[in-house]
């Protein structure tokens, strides 16, 4: 009785299958991540493999077993990076700001120049500002005594002949520029001759205190039936106690007698500006030619003044 090996029917039965099939065995690897690149393939000539069955104490029989393998392609594959390095950005090169460099001054010179001295040359004088060809307002002030609002300043006649009983209209508003007040009086002298300045005062009595504003407008007469002059001063004295107090004599120096003689002095500030204006009394009404008087003025109040003119005048008689 013939004993077999358990292993050899298995292998050659293994062999057989693989031979008449033409199946390739093939290990299972772990999956190679994708990659681009050449492959080579590299495979062998055909294997021949021979099976020997051995049965102890029997004749041994060799079978010819011819089987191809596919050889397991050898992959060679070239790594080209698909990501390029990222390119530097460029880095700003602060510009430096010019330094300022200061100029110098040029440094004075020590030594002054001599003005030339100049020649005086004869010829004719400055010609004065001309005053306007009318009759106009000089400076003027307000101020307030009481219940009682005063305006005063000159009017002065510009135009080549004399006018007379020149009238102020005093009209007075307040901040929304509404009328709250009026009133007019004369300027003191009945005659305003070329150039001369003609004082005047006017009161409000009961003023508003919405007072903020006043005008002035001035209306006068070119013509007169009469003639008027000025008497001359012949002596005049100021004192200060109790106010202000001029006193004084005056002289008629024309042919005709002077009537109606009105007296009046103006203060001024140490700029020119009218301070207040005083009217006075006569020793008597009517002057008789080359006859004299005295005069008064008297203020209630003390005036801060710098200087005063006192202007005598009436009506020449015929």
């Amino acid at each position: 009785m013939r004993t077999w090996s358990i292993l050899g029917p298995l292998a050659l039965l293994l062999l057989l299958i693989l031979g008449l099939t033409g199946c390739t065995l093939v290990t299972p690897q772990d999956p190679a991540p994708p990659v681009a690149g050449t492959v080579a393939s590299t495979a062998s000539g055909p294997i021949t493999a021979t099976a020997t069955l051995t049965d102890t104490g029997a004749p041994t029989a060799t079978l010819p077993l011819t089987s191809t393998v596919t050889p397991t392609p050898t992959v060679t594959s070239t790594v080209t990076p698909t990501t390029a390095p990222p390119t530097p950005m460029p880095v700003d090169t602060p510009t430096p700001e010019p330094t300022a460099t200061p100029t110098p001054l040029p440094s004075p010179t020590a030594t002054p120049t001599a003005l030339p001295t100049p020649t005086p040359t004869s010829g004719p004088p400055p010609t004065p500002t001309p005053l306007p060809g009318t009759v106009f307002l000089g400076n003027h002030r307000s101020f307030s005594e009481g219940s009682a609002l005063y305006v005063v300043g000159e009017a002065i006649n510009g135009g080549a002949a004399p006018v007379y009983g020149v009238t102020v209209i005093a009209t007075f508003y307040d901040s929304a520029g509404a009328l709250v007040g009026a009133t007019e009086g004369r300027a003191a002298l009945p005659q305003t001759i070329q150039t001369q300045a003609n004082p005047f005062k006017l009161r409000l009595d009961n003023a508003p205190s919405a007072i903020s504003r006043y005008e002035l407008t001035l209306r006068w007469d070119e013509l007169s039936l009469g003639s008027f002059d000025r008497a001359t001063i012949t002596r005049e004295e100021v004192s200060q106690e109790n106010g202000v107090r001029i006193t004084g004599d005056i002289r008629n120096d024309h042919r005709g007698e002077l009537s109606g003689l009105v007296a009046v002095a103006t203060f001024y500030d140490s700029s020119g500006q009218v301070l207040d204006v005083l009217p006075g009394n006569v020793g008597t009404t009517a002057l008789a030619p080359g006859a004299s008087t005295t005069f008064t003025l008297q203020s209630s109040r003390p005036i801060p003044y710098v200087g005063y003119l006192v202007q005598i005048e009436g009506m020449i008689g015929r």
